[in-house]
């Protein structure tokens, strides 16, 4: 993805699934797709989502006295930036940026926003999967959709 305005092509959509919170040069990856669009191209992203990717000691969520889980403890969020976790493996490194870093990059290099959506389960799957409530607090997933907007 770093190098991608070698593939010299253009397309009419392009899609990244859970992958730009590990690009350090986002503002160069957004411009390079940009790049890469033919006019009115679409770019549909998802990733982590900010308020997971903030806490510079990972994510750390706060139980009340029964052992439920109350509320996400959101800390470091302005503090963008590397962060090194564990996922599979020690050592997993990801870049943490806020909301407006992530909407303003877009904009700056042309795109116009389509759609941003921060998905959770539905209150029947919540339902079926009580274990998922925790997500009603703080989504896991940033989604957004973009258009090449050359041709405005």
């Amino acid at each position: 993805m770093e190098n991608i305005q070698s593939l010299n092509e253009k397309f009419d959509i392009a899609v990244s699934s859970l992958a730009m919170h590990y690009i350090k040069d986002y503002d160069a990856l957004i411009k390079g797709v940009y790049s890469l669009l033919n006019p009115g191209g679409i770019f549909a992203f998802s990733q982590e989502h900010p308020l997971t990717t903030a806490p510079i000691a990972g994510p750390k969520w706060i139980k009340n006295n029964d052992g439920v889980v109350d509320h996400y403890r959101l800390t470091d969020y302005m503090r963008t930036g590397e962060r090194t976790v564990s996922w599979i493996v020690n050592g997993v490194v990801k870049y943490h940026r806020t909301f407006s870093e992530l909407i303003n990059g877009l904009v700056r290099a042309g795109f116009v926003i389509m759609e941003i959506d921060e998905p959770v389960l539905t209150p029947e799957n919540i339902r079926r999967f009580p274990c998922y409530d925790k997500d009603l607090h703080k989504p896991n997933f940033l989604i957004i959709k973009v258009k090449e907007g050359s041709n405005l």
